[in-house]
């Protein structure tokens, strides 16, 4: 399972965001969000309802693993490792699998 783009630290148009998140954001001029510009309460939400649509898989056993394919502007940092290891942390159970398109 993929996970969701804003995750990732890509960028993504709001519209791509879950409803209830959305309205939560109210309206933005911004064309784009990243992760970064969420507030706290809706990072949570949005990992909720990411687990949320994992629970079928899990129970199932067919989850093997959860992908992170992170953006080639994704450098090497210690903030993006603190962020890979809270992303770790909030999926904590499932196998997580990396792919960095940055060589650094």
């Amino acid at each position: 399972m993929k996970v969701v783009r804003l995750f990732t630290l890509h960028h993504t148009p709001p519209r791509r965001c879950p409803k209830d998140i959305r309205a939560a954001l109210g309206p933005t001029t911004k064309k784009t969000l990243y992760y970064a510009d969420l507030p706290a309460k809706l990072a949570i939400e949005l990992w909720s309802c990411f687990r949320t649509a994992l629970l079928p898989l899990q129970r199932a056993n067919k989850l093997t693993g959860v992908l992170f394919q992170f953006p080639p502007w994704c450098l090497r940092s210690r903030a993006n490792y603190d962020h890979l290891l809270r992303c770790k942390e909030v999926l904590a159970g499932a196998q997580i699998c990396v792919e960095f398109r940055n060589r650094t």
